[in-house]
């Protein structure tokens, strides 16, 4: 049986196989540049995951090299049979859109006004009325070109040779017909052979093909599975190189945001406003990362509370430092140029333990500093995490405090574990429609394998403007958030997901306001803005934006899905 922890890393691993756009994200966004920075994915082994979607990747475009090649041959031999085939699918292709944007909903619901199977037989209709485009056109050239042939040849063999390349167009059409099958049969026999419920196991060595289509980006996979190793380490800092807008690569959906600024004085201090100025006695003075340790250790308490969440799942509570930084901002600070230069060499950034603390107490505009919480949960399958940034003075504290949700795998990402009935008949029925529309398909499937090829042979890595620093060396998104899905599966994940964001922020809060106060410090109107986000919900649009509290995207953190009483995050 597979273990609960391995069940990302299985879904994903087998979906690569059933889903081409998954595999080739997946390749382009951790492989097609070489220097570029490996972002947090816990939960999934990245590198197995893209050693499948190599594999996947090799043999689809090992088909389309052999259906290429077939049809290319049929039509040197049978160039009449091709292009009529030919018209016959373009036809169907027009007649197919046609009725698709016939029978579209135009209320915006992204819905047909017909079903699958209804719009299929209207095609047909349409491209029956519509056979002499498809028939009689290619027919008149056809004709004359065979007539042509058999002219040229004498009487007694030109029978012979028009069988000869009957039977040669048909044995051709035979074999593009198998490897079709082959192409809808195999993924899933690999998925459910490997990949199916009980049956992946991760320390099983990789397949003999997967080794071969993954061979060219041995160098890079070997660097993704020295990151893994060094991510499962405890306290392992993250630098998170990131590109875009969402600095937070590998945390999820952002669901909710507040910030806070607020006025410290002394406990000593005189509340009488009208009191005169040298009444004031001094706060004392703290440094940021004071209070966030004092904070982490707070919440550390949590893991020895085994009444407090089913499963106690607050014992895996993970505190970690992350720092977040874009290529385009540190090519322009020299401070960075150490960082920058393991970039450019192809390694992972480091901090030492004085840079970090540094960090924590004076975060530079292009290097930010958060304290993260990360709780996981159903398997590894839900994350919620909690980033708190504080900055300070004698007389003023900030804080700002980002929850984020990560999902679990997309339910189509989860197929493996419902293989379709009758399998060999679907491949076979799958391959029958894709054989009737195959010349209309050479541009797409010729697209494929030129950027296999050029994919293999790019040397990636270079860049000469901010820009292009940011695509060649930043993350946008981390194997476990593109497999993420956009619901939480059941009533419990949602409940969950409230009360495990609740119990961070309120438990952060509490933390701040003791230390404040054996400091000797109070901090105005910390118990009202305390009291707004108590009184606000992170279940069904929350919305904190009142006083000194301020909060962007609050707008539905975790809230009940339009169907089938599922849950969404956005």
């Amino acid at each position: 049986m597979t273990p609960p922890t391995d069940e990302p890393t299985r879904y994903l691993a087998a979906a690569v196989h059933l889903d081409d756009e998954l595999a080739d994200a997946l390749v382009e966004e951790y492989l097609a540049e070489p220097k570029r920075a490996i972002p947090p994915s816990p939960g999934v082994d990245a590198a197995t995951v893209l050693r499948e979607a190599l594999a996947a990747q090799s043999r689809r475009r090992t088909v389309n090299t052999a259906l290429l090649g077939l049809l290319a041959i049929t039509t040197v031999l049978a160039f009449p049979l091709v292009a009529v085939w030919l018209a016959s699918a373009l036809t169907w292709r027009v007649c197919s859109t046609i009725v698709s944007r016939l029978t579209y909903s135009s209320s915006g619901s992204g819905r047909f006004f017909l079903g699958r199977r209804q719009r299929w037989w209207a095609t047909a209709v349409i491209w029956w009325l519509l056979a002499f485009l498809w028939l009689l056109l290619p027919a008149m050239v056809a004709v004359p070109f065979g007539a042509f042939l058999i002219g040229s040849s004498d009487s007694g063999s030109s029978s012979g040779i028009a069988v000869l390349l009957v039977l040669t167009a048909l044995a051709l059409t035979t074999a593009m017909l198998c490897v079709l099958i082959a192409r809808h049969y195999l993924p899933w026999q690999v998925a459910t052979n490997w990949f199916g419920y009980g049956r992946y196991h991760s320390q099983t060595a990789p397949r003999e093909a997967v080794v071969k289509a993954s061979a060219p980006y041995a160098a890079r996979l070997q660097r993704i599975t020295q990151d893994q190793l060094r991510r499962s380490q405890e306290n392992s800092g993250e630098i998170v190189v990131y590109r875009g807008r969402k600095p937070f690569v590998g945390a999820g959906n952002r669901v909710r945001s507040w910030s806070a600024a607020l006025e410290l004085y002394a406990k000593t201090t005189t509340e009488d406003a009208a009191a005169p100025e040298k009444t004031v006695a001094l706060v004392p003075s703290f440094d940021p990362r004071e209070l966030q340790d004092f904070v982490s250790e707070d919440l550390k308490k949590l893991r020895t509370s085994p009444t407090l969440t089913p499963g106690w799942r607050f014992s895996d509570l993970g505190i970690t430092s992350w720092a977040l930084l874009s290529p385009v901002d540190i090519v322009h600070n020299p401070s960075a140029g150490p960082l920058l230069d393991r970039l450019n060499a192809g390694a992972e950034p480091e901090l030492n333990e004085q840079d970090w603390a540094d960090l924590a107490n004076k975060s530079p505009e292009w290097l930010r500093y958060y304290r993260c919480f990360r709780l996981e949960s159903w398997a590894r399958q839900l994350a919620v995490s909690g980033f708190l940034h504080v900055g300070c003075e004698e007389r003023m504290l900030v804080l700002e405090w980002h929850a984020f949700v990560l999902p679990p795998i997309a339910p189509t990402f989860r197929r493996v574990d419902t293989p379709p009935d009758m399998l060999e008949l679907r491949a076979l029925w799958a391959a029958v429609a894709d054989l009737a529309l195959l010349p209309t398909t050479v541009p797409s499937r010729v697209g494929d394998l030129v950027r296999g090829i050029i994919a293999r042979n790019r040397p990636g890595g270079t860049w000469t403007t901010p820009d292009e620093a940011a695509r060649v060396l930043g993350a946008a998104a981390s194997i476990r958030e593109i497999g993420a899905g956009n619901r939480l599966n059941n009533l419990f994940q949602e409940t969950d997901c409230d009360r495990y964001l609740k119990i961070l922020e309120r438990r952060t809060l509490d933390a701040v306001h003791r230390y404040l106060t054996e400091k000797g410090i109070a901090a105005k109107g910390f118990d009202d803005m305390v009291k707004q986000i108590n009184n606000s919900t992170i279940v069904n649009n929350s919305n904190v934006i009142a006083g000194n509290i301020g909060g962007e995207g609050n707008s539905g953190s975790v809230q009940s899905g339009p169907e089938n009483n599922s849950t969404a995050t956005e």
